[in-house]
């Protein structure tokens, strides 16, 4: 799958407003890996797993990390 407008936001405390402590950044996400075996179900507790391959290289700050999200891309 290759997504070309999608971003991924990081860095970013408080969504939605423009009082942080430490600026945000986004990055594009060039293609979403999604685990084999993923299915769907309401308890999402197997293989619910994806690797994003973003444009560009994440460089860890004091605000920025390795990253573990919890999210859904529609």
């Amino acid at each position: 799958m290759i997504f070309h407008e999608k971003n991924f936001l990081v860095g970013d405390y408080v969504i939605n407003s423009a009082v942080e402590p430490l600026p945000a950044y986004t990055f594009g996400v060039r293609q979403i890996n999604v685990h084999p075996y993923f299915k769907f179900t309401p308890q999402a507790d197997r293989f619910d797993v994806s690797v994003l391959t973003l444009e560009r290289p994440v460089h860890y700050m004091p605000h920025i990390g390795k990253y573990c999200c919890t999210f859904a891309i529609a």
